[in-house]
């Protein structure tokens, strides 16, 4: 298909790439809509890391923020503002309790010289 004819379909009501999706058939989900349990839906987490401390599985994951203006307006997210890392629990992998960001960098954080905390790990010593 050259270019001129692609740009006129997509100015008119035609698609010329609908017979391009003919005959697919959509996988079938394995799971309810409401049984995908994820282990958090109040706050955006990204970059997860797991740990197992005694009969527990930590996961810390960055906190993935909403980035606003002094407005309070949604700005494009350069995530040079992600300054905390999220931290949850589990016994069964079910039930998850939410222990909270961390503060990692910036000023008050625990790595005060670093300036921005994405895709923590952690480690437990003796």
């Amino acid at each position: 298909m050259n270019e001129d004819k692609v740009i006129r379909a997509i100015f008119s009501d035609q698609n010329p790439f609908e017979e391009s999706f003919e005959g697919i058939e959509l996988a079938t989900k394995h799971k309810d809509f409401y049984y995908h349990n994820p282990i958090m839906t109040q706050r955006f987490g990204a970059d997860p890391y797991a740990m197992v401390y005694g009969d527990r599985v930590y996961v810390y994951m960055t906190n993935d923020i909403i980035q606003k203006d002094s407005t309070r307006n949604i700005q494009k997210n350069e995530y040079s503002r992600i300054k905390t890392i999220n931290r949850l629990s589990s016994a069964d992998l079910v039930n998850w309790t939410d222990h909270g960001t961390i503060e990692i960098a910036g000023f008050s954080g625990e790595a005060n010289w670093a300036e921005n905390s994405w895709a923590p790990a952690a480690v437990h010593k003796k």
